[in-house]
């Protein structure tokens, strides 16, 4: 797992180095803080749904860690929802309530890097979903998409006491899954200078 979590912290600081033109190098221990954050957040938080109790302490608990970063975080809501298919054929529509965080720190210059990764779990879209264990309360949701969370703590611990010349934003995202459209309420509320980014990375695993 932690060769893994290395490999991918590896590829991510290399790009944000090459476009920050500032020596983001990784220790001897990379991957590790990432395994550390998965583990936690996995055990702790498991069934990361939209609109979930456990969203919102997942939510919490990153608004903690970035800021303990020194990073200007946070959190931000939306309402969106997703449609409950019955045995019968019949669909309804469910409300809900989305959390995201966002942590930001500028650099020399006003673009910025955007890094995003989704922390909500998948939410059964119907009974024979729920009934078969995809998703749901229990999912732990290490590689759906705590992984991603873990990568994206560690990058933010790596860059929080580094001169940047491009800022980086982080985007723990909710309503990532399918159909919950948290990307697109993300993009819909950006401003003409924040679309100024210099790159887009996500992290994902799903």
């Amino acid at each position: 797992m932690t060769y893994v979590f290395s490999l991918r912290l590896r590829v991510a600081a290399t790009l944000i180095s090459g476009l920050m033109l500032s020596n983001v190098a990784c220790a001897r221990n990379e991957g590790h803080f990432a395994e550390q954050q998965v583990r936690h957040i996995a055990t702790y938080f498991p069934g990361r749904m939209s609109g979930s109790p456990a969203e919102l302490m997942t939510a919490d608990y990153l608004h903690q860690q970035f800021a303990s970063l020194g990073y200007k975080n946070n959190t931000r809501q939306f309402n969106t929802g997703f449609d409950w298919h019955n045995n019968d054929g019949q669909s309804r529509w469910h409300k809900l309530t989305a959390t995201s965080v966002i942590a930001a720190r500028a650099g020399s210059e006003p673009q910025e890097i955007l890094i995003v990764a989704h922390l909500d779990t998948w939410r059964p879209q119907n009974s024979a979903e729920a009934n078969q264990n995809l998703g749901g309360l229990r999912l732990q949701g290490v590689d759906d998409n705590a992984s991603g969370l873990g990568v994206m703590l560690e990058l933010a611990q790596q860059l929080s006491a580094r001169p940047l010349h491009y800022g980086v934003r982080f985007v723990a995202l909710s309503a990532g899954e399918q159909g919950m459209h948290g990307m697109d309420d993300y993009v819909a509320r950006m401003s003409k200078k924040s679309r100024k980014i210099r790159c887009w990375l996500s992290i994902s695993t799903a």
